[in-house]
């Protein structure tokens, strides 16, 4: 896994990052580019964040967090993984596509 995650992050260097704030509105997916995203959850409710296809994905890391505002909730979905759910304000996960699934690198969640 290790070196799994170290080719990942080297991936990275030179890639197209997009930082994505304000309220998601309804379904959102991400574009394969967007990777470090930061979503503003409803007063009350729940915004769904989906991963792009996984397999365009391939070797990228994706980190979605909640400010410190929240007070909706907000869930990610994606292949290979049980929908996460960030409900507390910081709330956070890092997520790295292998080209099959998404394995969860840290889940920060309450």
């Amino acid at each position: 896994m290790d070196n799994a995650f170290n080719r990942a992050i080297e991936n990275q260097q030179g890639a197209k990052d997009k930082y994505i704030t304000g309220t998601v509105a309804g379904a959102t997916t991400l574009a394969v580019y967007e990777q470090n995203v930061d979503v503003t959850p409803p007063a009350s409710g729940t915004h769904t964040v989906t991963l792009p296809p996984v397999a365009q994905a391939k070797g990228n890391v994706y980190d979605i967090e909640t400010p410190t505002d929240a007070t909706g909730t907000v869930t990610i979905a994606g292949t290979g993984i049980s929908n996460i759910v960030l409900t507390a304000a910081a709330d956070h996960a890092v997520l790295w596509s292998n080209g099959e699934k998404y394995r969860v690198l840290v889940d920060v969640s309450t």
